[in-house]
Formats: C-alpha cells, sequence, structure tokens
C-alpha cells in the first residue's frame, strides 16, 4: 500500500508497492473521523462528547481496503468540530463569529443549529465553546484545512479510473452514524434523491449490503451534504454515494472504543464492496 499526506490535514491510501501506486478504481472518503485536534481548538464540553461527535475509526475501516478493492482512500486528519468539509465553505453560523462576515452569506439551517462550518454546538443545547470566532480564524481554518481536503478529494476523483464496462468513476463518500434505538437501519445510502449518482448505483450497494444481512435505507434520514453534492455528476459519470454505517456495528458507543470482533465487520464489508465492483460491471 502506498501512502502520502499534507501537514496535519489528510492522508491518501493508494493500491500498490510503498514506492509506487498502481490505478485505482474506486475513491473512498472519511472527512469525520480525523482525531487530531489542532492547538487553536477550545471546547468546554467533556471529552466522550467530542469522541461520540467524530466519525471514530471509519479511517480504520476503510485504510486496509484500499489493496482489497484497488481503491484510493483519503481520511481528514483534522475533527469535523474544528471544521467540517461536508459543509458549504460559506455555511457560516454569525452566533459563532465575533464580528460580521465581511462577504454575503446566507445562514443555513444547520448553521441556526450551531453544526455549520465550524461546531458551535456539541448536543442540543449543549456549547461545544462558548469562544467566538474572528473572521481571520475561520478564514485560516478554510485555507489550511477545508480547502486542502476539498483539492485532494478533487485531485483523486479526476485520477480515478473508470470501471470496466462503461460504470463510470464510483466515489464512495463514508460516515458512522449513532444507532438506531429501533434498529431500522445499519446503513443509509444517500444519493441526493437520485441526483449525486444514478439510481442503479445506490440499488446496486443496496442489494450487496443485503446480501449480507444488512438492513438498509436510503435517502431516510441522511441523504447526503455537502461532499456527494459538490463531486456527483452522473451526467458526466462521476457517481458519488454517500454512506453511513451504525456505529454500533463495530464500536462501543459509551466508551468510543472498538468492539471485539470488529475486523470481521470489516473483512464483510470489504466482500460487500467487492460483490458491488463485481454487480456494477455486470450491469453494464
Amino acid at each position: 500500500m502506498y501512502k502520502s499526506s499534507f501537514e496535519s490535514v489528510y492522508e491518501i491510501f493508494y493500491p500498490g508497492s510503498v514506492s509506487v501506486p498502481v490505478p485505482y478504481r474506486l475513491v473512498l472518503d472519511s472527512p469525520h473521523s480525523g482525531r487530531v485536534y489542532p492547538p487553536d481548538f477550545h471546547y468546554e464540553c467533556d471529552d466522550l462528547d467530542l469522541i461520540n461527535a467524530e466519525d471514530r475509526y471509519v479511517d480504520r475501516l476503510l485504510v486496509p481496503l484500499a489493496d482489497r478493492i484497488g481503491g484510493a482512500v483519503l481520511c481528514a486528519l483534522f475533527p469535523r468540530v474544528y471544521i467540517d468539509p461536508n459543509r458549504a465553505e460559506d455555511d457560516h453560523d454569525p452566533d459563532l463569529l465575533s464580528e460580521p462576515w465581511p462577504e454575503p452569506y446566507e445562514v443555513s439551517r444547520r448553521a441556526r443549529e450551531g453544526i455549520g462550518l465550524i461546531r458551535r454546538m456539541i448536543n442540543r443545547g449543549e456549547l461545544l465553546s462558548s469562544r467566538k470566532l474572528s473572521v481571520d480564524e475561520v478564514r485560516r481554518r478554510i485555507a489550511h484545512y477545508y480547502r486542502p481536503y476539498h483539492a485532494a478529494l478533487a485531485g483523486l476523483i479526476e485520477g480515478a479510473q473508470p470501471l470496466a464496462g462503461g460504470c463510470g468513476i464510483i466515489h464512495l463518500n463514508c460516515h458512522s452514524m449513532p444507532p438506531s434505538r429501533f434498529r431500522r437501519a445499519d446503513f443509509v445510502l444517500g444519493d441526493r434523491n437520485g441526483t449525486s449518482c444514478a439510481p442503479e448505483v445506490t440499488r446496486i450497494m443496496k442489494r450487496a449490503l443485503e446480501a449480507h444481512g444488512f438492513r438498509v435505507a436510503v435517502n431516510d434520514p441522511y441523504k447526503g451534504v455537502e461532499i456527494v453534492r459538490r463531486y456527483g455528476c452522473p451526467q458526466a459519470g462521476i457517481h458519488s454515494l454517500q454512506i453511513e454505517m451504525s456505529k454500533d456495528l463495530y464500536l462501543s458507543q459509551r466508551q468510543g472504543k472498538i468492539r471485539r470482533g470488529w475486523k470481521g465487520f470489516r473483512e464483510t464489508f470489504a466482500e460487500v464492496l467487492i460483490l458491488f465492483i463485481s454487480e456494477m460491471k455486470r450491469a453494464q
């Protein structure tokens, strides 16, 4: 496996030897599993709340799959609460700022709830930090973390090899979700109602997961956010699909630790992706 990195922003893992990457056919990214908290990050919440805000260890699930599936894997190193690559760059929360933002912008529903580009709330009704940020601080985070991550992802998608048979380029945006009290789904697939990838791509992934015994929902309650919106363009043969996996499949939510037997889940997920690739080729 070939690895490259950029400061404390991201790591990329390619299939191939330690010195020569080989062409890759899938792009997987994990924007929310970062655990390297920058020195200027301040918080007032409980440490476990920070852990639960991460898509903790999704990167450890994905990285070993690079060689198995012939995919490139991009992992953020910085935490989503510091700045979130899965939000629009102008998704600012005015209550977080110590001064007005100098350019026009619209406050999204997420920003109003304190979970915009930079987190103000860690849980509903509970502040991450009462400290407000200056415009310069926000701009530095955008320039040093947000934009380099997106530049890396855009470069990977541009360099990906289409799957054989005219399937196009496949990008899987990977996340973990809190376990449902009623276990409605083990996985939720989000394609923004068929606009970030062809519906057939979503259907094939759903069947591959169900063939391995998982419960799967589509676009409910997660449709996909900024990353698949930005990169998915099925008309041009670029298919971006968001995948949310329930944390209780591999993680102890109470302690934020990996469950015993989690390698078995990782192996099963690899088999899902191998079946997905095979069925995608067959469908063309």
